[in-house]
């Protein structure tokens, strides 16, 4: 599969999944995670949840709480 017919792919199941009325967040995370899947196999998965929690635990993120709370 070549580089353009794969992201016509990509492009055409976002778009679908995007349009079916799933919130945003949950759409791409699907679509993401299920190309991660495809192309890398089921090893590449763990890199999902690790990346999750690294991003998470980012000082920049905890002003968003902060700024709520004293808001």
């Amino acid at each position: 599969m070549s580089e353009l017919e794969l992201g016509a792919l990509i492009l055409a199941v976002t778009l679908v999944v995007l349009l079916s009325g799933l919130p945003i967040a949950f759409g791409l995370t699907a679509v993401s995670v299920g190309f991660l899947y495809a192309f890398q196999g089921a090893g590449a998965l763990n890199a999902v949840g690790r990346t999750f929690l690294n991003e998470i635990s980012g000082f920049a993120l905890l002003t968003i709480p902060m700024f709520i709370l004293l808001g």
